[in-house]
C-alpha cells in the first residue's frame, strides 16, 4: 500500500511478456531493485510478473530483502 504523503519521484515501466523464466522477464527489474531504485512495484496481475511460482517466489524474497512493497491491483494481494 502506498504510505500516507507519499508520491511518485520516478516511475519506470518494465514491459515484458510473463514467459516461463525470470532472466527474459525480470532481471531488469530485479537489478533496480538492488541498486535502490525501486522501492514499489506494482502490476495488474501477478502473472504479468511471471508465470512461474518458483521464480515468484525469488522476486518476493528479492522484494523483501530490499523493502519493495509489490501491488496487484487486480488481484487481492498486497504486501509491504
Amino acid at each position: 500500500m502506498a504510505r500516507a504523503g507519499s508520491a511518485v519521484s520516478r516511475c519506470g515501466i518494465w514491459a515484458a511478456r510473463a514467459t516461463a523464466s525470470l532472466i527474459l522477464t525480470a532481471q531488469r527489474l530485479v537489478d533496480d531493485i538492488e541498486d535502490g531504485l525501486v522501492d514499489m512495484v506494482v502490476v495488474c496481475k501477478i502473472d504479468r510478473l511471471s508465470r512461474s511460482l518458483a521464480d515468484f517466489a525469488r522476486l518476493v524474497e528479492v522484494f523483501d530483502r530490499n523493502r519493495v512493497t509489490f501491488v496487484s491491483v487486480i488481484l487481492d494481494h498486497v504486501s509491504s
